[in-house]
């Protein structure tokens, strides 16, 4: 400023007073004041709702990204137990299919073991039923060529008795006819017949007794 007293230029320095924190700084201080609240009264309320437009699409992210995860955990946790339940599924399956193999391997070994002692029992006793077939079919043929020998004794003997019997009625003809004993050469013949009979009774019993035997060696019940 110009001063008109003297023409001289005032000074724009601050006064000694002023630059040590007296005299006008005082009076500058509610001008700040002022500037301040002046400052507050000039936001608006599209300056308070600008942090809301971004706090809330920012914790809308946050809380659908925390809902993706709980899905995607609750997704990887049922892969999981479907995991774990097959795994349940095939230890139980293998130890059901290891018991079958055991079990069958237990009878395959109780099998072998029954064959060899089958085999074991055959080849001990097969030489001693071979020799009792072969016994057996001896003494069928025994047995059949007895009953031929029985049944031509019983035919021989049939004929004996027929002939003595025809002897003694002749005989007893001639003795009622003459009145005399017969001659030397009938009673010769006679007893000749007699002893054939007897020898061949005899010889039947003893085919009789054999046959018998036979019979109760094959089991045969007796006729």
């Amino acid at each position: 400023m110009v001063n008109d007293d003297n023409n001289k230029t005032d000074s724009i320095v601050p006064e000694s007073d002023d630059r040590i924190g007296r005299g006008g700084v005082y009076i500058n201080r509610p001008i700040s004041r002022d500037l301040s609240s002046s400052n507050q009264d000039n936001l608006t309320p599209e300056d308070g709702i600008s942090w809301h437009k971004i706090s809330n699409p920012f914790l809308i992210i946050t809380v659908v990204g925390l809902i993706y995860l709980v899905f995607v955990q609750d997704a990887e946790l049922s892969k999981l137990q479907e995991r774990f339940d097959v795994l349940e599924t095939n230890v139980i399956t293998t130890d059901i299919n290891s018991n079958f193999k055991e079990q069958d391997l237990k009878l395959d070994k109780h099998w072998s073991e029954i064959k060899k002692l089958w085999g074991i029992a055959y080849d001990r006793n097969s030489k001693s039923i071979k020799k009792i077939k072969t016994t057996l079919e001896y003494q069928k043929q025994d047995l059949a060529s007895i009953s031929k020998k029985m049944e031509k004794s019983n035919k021989s003997m049939n004929s004996l008795v027929n002939s003595s019997l025809a002897t003694k009625l002749e005989v007893n003809d001639l003795v009622a006819k003459y009145g005399s004993k017969p001659s030397k050469d009938v009673e010769i013949r006679i007893l000749e017949n007699e002893k054939a009979i007897e020898a061949i009774d005899a010889h039947r019993l003893v085919i009789n007794r054999d046959i018998q035997q036979l019979k109760s060696q094959l089991n045969i019940k007796p006729d």
